[in-house]
C-alpha cells in the first residue's frame, strides 16, 4: 500500500493534531484555538478569513448529521411536529457554538488534504 501524505494531513486535522507534525494540538479548549503549533511552530492561520470556510463545514455537518435525521423522523411519523420544531430550535442555538472550533480543525485538515504541496514546502523549510 502506497503512503499518501494527504490522507495523513486530513486524519491529523480531524483528530485535532497539527497537520505538519501530528503532535501539537490545534485547539487549546472547546472555544480557543492555538495560533501556532505548540510543537513545530507552524502558523495555523493562513490569512484574513482563512477559517471562514469552517462556518460552511459547520453548517454542512449540522444539516446532514442533525437536521436531516430529525426531518426524516418527522416525515415517517416517529417524531411529532412540535417536538421536531423544539429540537430544531435547540439545535440551532447550541450545536453551532459547540462545534465551530472543531470545524476549524476539520477545515485545516481538509485544506492541507487539497493543497498538500503548501504543507510539504513549509516542512522542507523547517527541516533545513
Amino acid at each position: 500500500m502506497e503512503f499518501n501524505p494527504r490522507i495523513t494531513y486530513f486524519k491529523r486535522g480531524i483528530s485535532n493534531k497539527c497537520p505538519r507534525c501530528g503532535v501539537g494540538a490545534i485547539l487549546k479548549t472547546l472555544f480557543v484555538r492555538h495560533e501556532i503549533c505548540p510543537h513545530c511552530q507552524m502558523k495555523y492561520d493562513r490569512g484574513d478569513g482563512f477559517f471562514s470556510a469552517a462556518m460552511a463545514i459547520n453548517y454542512a455537518l449540522i444539516a446532514v448529521l442533525y437536521f436531516l435525521p430529525l426531518m426524516l423522523l418527522w416525515l415517517i411519523g416517529w417524531l411529532p411536529g412540535k417536538a421536531t420544531v423544539v429540537l430544531c430550535f435547540l439545535g440551532v442555538m447550541t450545536i453551532p457554538i459547540l462545534s465551530y472550533r472543531y470545524s476549524q480543525a476539520l477545515w485545516l485538515g481538509l485544506y492541507y488534504y487539497v493543497t498538500s504541496e503548501n504543507l510539504e514546502e513549509s516542512q522542507k523549510e523547517v527541516e533545513k
